[in-house]
This record gives structure tokens, sequence and C-alpha cells, in this order.
């Protein structure tokens, strides 16, 4: 069995030295990963609702790190645990220069990088960018 873990790129937790902690100790434990999250906007009036708890979206989500940049700080502080994404929502991506910035950390870490691809579970965040579905 792999085991994962979440870095805290998200509220008020997020910050470098959460990040550092965090990324050693699960290398350290023997963690196969370490993984981050895509979320780009905060819609204001959600018209779908949250899947968890009572559909709000929790608002630590008002703050989120770029999951590539997050990843690419991590890789720099650990030598051997995975680098993975959960969805990367591509519609927010220009294809070029993502395929670009992966390669360039799934090289600077020596192929420890992980994707996952989407495009997110929440229309509201491409509504309050004025794309409808």
């Amino acid at each position: 069995m792999r085991l994962g873990f979440g870095l805290p790129q998200v509220g008020s937790p997020a910050g470098p030295e959460a990040l550092v902690m965090v990324a050693k100790r699960a290398e350290d434990l023997g963690f196969d990963s370490l993984w981050v999250l895509d979320r780009i906007l905060w819609p204001v009036n959600p018209r779908t609702p949250y899947p968890l708890g009572d559909g709000s979206l929790p608002v630590q989500y008002k703050n989120v790190l770029d999951p590539v940049e997050t990843l690419t700080f991590v890789a720099a502080h650990t030598n051997r645990i995975a680098l993975a994404t959960g969805v990367l929502n591509l519609p927010w991506y220009n294809p070029v220069l993502l395929a670009r910035r992966l390669t360039t950390l799934d090289i600077l870490s020596s192929g420890r990088l992980r994707m996952g691809f989407g495009i997110g579970w929440s229309p509201d965040e491409y509504e309050a960018a004025g794309v409808t579905w």
C-alpha cells in the first residue's frame, strides 16, 4: 500500500515554513507522495453546493497557493518522495506553458512528478471567469 500526504497549501497554514516542515517529515516517515489541489477562484454566490458538510465552500479556500509552484518549492526541500496533484484544472492553463513548467519540475525533481488532469467539479469557478457550461 502507498500512502500520500496533503501539503498545507490552503488557508492560513499555507506558507514556506509549514510546507518544508510537512514535506520533510512526510518523507522521513516513509510516505510515498505529497499532494496539492487546484482552486483558482472563490465564487461569491455559488449555485453548486460544495459536496461536503452543509454545502458551503470552506473559507480556507479563499487562500490557495499555486499547485505547480508549491510542488516546485517542495521539490527543492525533499529528495525522494513523489510530488503529485489531484485534478489540475486544464482549462485555466496555456497548454504549452503548462507543459514547459511541468517538464521543468519533473526534471528538477529527478522524475518525481505525478499529475492528475481534469476540469474540476465546480461550474461556479468557470462562470466567475465568464465561461458557461
